[in-house]
């Protein structure tokens, strides 16, 4: 899933395209998209795609919620499929810290907040070739189901208190 914006750049539109390709092989396989506006293009291009090619079952679409967490639980992985580079990536670690394995493009802060196979995945998102055999691979070797503590590792380097400490130890450093 993706939870985010609906805007070019978030890749909204790159992951139904790789949903369409890979329902063939995989009858199962859905995605969830979660965001806003509507009333923008890029919103328009994407509702479109997923009407014309019978995605409707297979692509969801949902207004922004209040009750994100509650969404998560519908989700096997979170993709972050930002095409530029992305700072912070605050979605990628909320996404660890409800538990999920992050698919992203490894620009920026992903690159650093991903932990490949311990939290989740990089792909190249401006390759569409990429991005299906990187989602075929991960259907077909089951590795969603063997990331068993995406929220440990989240909440042991993420919290508060441990990013607070190590501002800390860096700044001592800096001192002595």
């Amino acid at each position: 899933g993706i939870f985010a914006r609906f805007a070019v750049e978030k890749g909204q539109l790159t992951l139904a395209k790789a949903i369409e390709s890979l329902r063939s092989d995989h009858a199962n396989i859905k995605a969830l998209l979660i965001g806003g506006p509507y009333d923008g293009a890029y919103a328009q291009e994407l509702l479109c795609y997923i009407r014309e090619h019978n995605l409707i079952d297979s692509v969801k679409v949902l207004p922004e919620q209040s009750d994100i967490e509650n969404y998560y639980n519908l989700i096997d992985i979170s993709a972050s499929f930002m095409t530029d580079v992305e700072g912070f990536g605050l979605s990628v670690v909320e996404s660890m810290a409800m538990g999920k394995p992050v698919l992203a493009n490894p620009l920026g802060g992903p690159s650093e907040t991903i932990i490949e196979g311990v939290s989740g995945w990089f792909v190249d998102v401006r390759q569409f070739d990429s991005v299906c055999f990187k989602l075929e691979e991960l259907l077909n070797m089951d590795l969603i189901a063997n990331m068993k503590d995406v929220r440990g590792y989240a909440v042991r380097t993420f919290s508060v208190e441990n990013r607070v400490r190590g501002y800390f130890d860096q700044i001592k450093n800096c001192l002595d």
